[in-house]
């Protein structure tokens, strides 16, 4: 989080280009609910990597309810497997890998809670 709500000297390189068209300053960031969700799931419990499956599968479940078979369910509107693309999505986030996983996982407890 602090990685982007800091003043720094230096500007990551992936961002240098990016930062030149952004006019946000750091103080600004802190107050966004994106800073907010991010800094609350950087506090939740860490949720290791091969926990991910497993639970991505269980939320299938609940979102498919009538689904017998959770790792081939197609998404509806795509055509495309969920399974896949939730572990694709995933391993394309680098370091923000820890916080897509607390989020499934606070999704996961609250979808629990959904009768």
């Amino acid at each position: 989080m602090e990685h982007w709500t800091q003043k720094r000297g230096a500007t990551p390189s992936e961002y240098t280009t990016l930062l030149t068209n952004c006019c946000v300053e750091p103080a600004l960031m802190q107050t966004t609910r994106m800073a907010k969700a991010i800094r609350a799931l950087a506090k939740a419990p860490e949720v290791p990597e091969s926990e991910l499956r497993p639970m991505l599968i269980r939320c299938i479940q609940k979102a498919y309810p009538e689904c017998t078979n959770p790792e081939g369910q197609q998404c509806m509107i795509e055509n495309s497997n969920c399974l896949d693309r939730a572990i694709n999505v995933h391993g394309a986030l680098e370091w923000r890998k820890p916080y897509f996983r607390a989020a499934m996982k606070q999704l996961e407890d609250r979808l629990v809670q959904i009768v």
